[in-house]
């Protein structure tokens, strides 16, 4: 099962509003049949072609709000390569943990 969900990626204190992302979330158990957020423990990008499909999704995110289960658990980091924000990895220093450029800049000269 699988469904649209707007994933927090990082809360910036020098900007006002949340960086955020469209995107699929996936069930790993699809048996499991709910609607909380941590049993869709993965996710892919949301290529959003139709009207119905973009509908689709503002349906779920209205629905369900931010979702906060891969901030939380994971963690993100600033991906200069790939310009957006990658999930963190055991290679990737903690100190990066749901930073930006400008928060890395400011918090860790």
């Amino acid at each position: 099962m699988w469904k649209y969900s707007l994933i927090l990626q990082h809360r910036c204190p020098f900007e006002e509003e949340d960086f955020c992302e469209v995107v699929e979330i996936y069930q790993t158990s699809p048996q499991e049949e709910s609607e909380d957020f941590d049993t869709y423990t993965s996710y892919g990008s949301s290529d959003l072609m139709s009207l119905e499909e973009l509908e689709r999704a503002y349906l779920d995110v209205k629905k369900d709000g931010v979702n906060t289960y891969f901030y939380d658990t994971i963690g993100f980091y600033w991906d200069g390569d790939a310009q957006g924000f990658s999930l963190l990895s055991d290679s990737e220093p903690e100190k990066l943990r749901n930073t930006c450029p400008r928060c890395a800049k400011e918090l860790y000269p």
